[in-house]
């Protein structure tokens, strides 16, 4: 009986927000296919570094993207790309809520290249305030995430300090090496 009022329940409100599949396949062609695995984060599971009082920034040493400085609500539990039926892990450290912008029940990549330099894929997410991107590069077998930058983050200060300069900075090994040769 429960069972039957969480249904009915349901078919009347509609879908809670967000409510994306927790495992996804998306065909990119005929040969490659990314998997996604999604899970709810849970606080306690991670390292959490704050920034401010209340700007989160790492969570498990890595730079937290998709949140806007909040707590994750989603993370990927396992992130796969499938080349010729080669499962190929890529990287989704720091990668959270992972809502496409377009259709938020449906993640979002897209096939970018696949020549002899190896296969390339973008994803691009957001959850309404912080929207990022990554991108893999996988060849033989492996991956690595070649891209992960943000479209929405906050700045953790407004403006730098007007105090701070930049200068050139010099090799002096290699400046010093002529006068080195020129003792021989």
């Amino acid at each position: 009986m429960k069972l039957l009022a969480s249904a009915v329940a349901l078919l009347l409100l509609g879908p809670p927000a967000h409510a994306l599949d927790p495992r996804q396949a998306i065909a990119l062609g005929d040969r490659i296919r990314v998997v996604a695995e999604l899970h709810h984060f849970v606080a306690s599971e991670h390292a959490l570094y704050y920034c401010t009082d209340e700007r989160l920034c790492l969570v498990d040493g890595y730079p937290v993207f998709g949140t806007a400085g909040t707590m994750p609500e989603m993370g990927f539990k396992q992130l796969v790309a499938v080349v010729d039926n080669i499962v190929v892990a890529l990287d989704h450290r720091g990668m959270f809520n992972p809502w496409s912008p377009i259709d938020r029940d449906a993640l979002q990549f897209t096939l970018i290249s696949d020549d002899a330099n190896g296969v390339r894929i973008r994803g691009e997410f957001s959850d309404g305030a912080a929207a990022y991107v990554a991108e893999w590069l996988l060849v033989g077998g492996v991956s690595a995430r070649v891209r992960l930058d943000c479209t929405g983050c906050l700045p953790l200060t407004a403006t730098p300090p007007t105090s701070v300069q930049v200068e050139p900075v010099s090799d002096d090994a290699n400046a010093a090496r002529p006068a080195a040769d020129a003792k021989r």
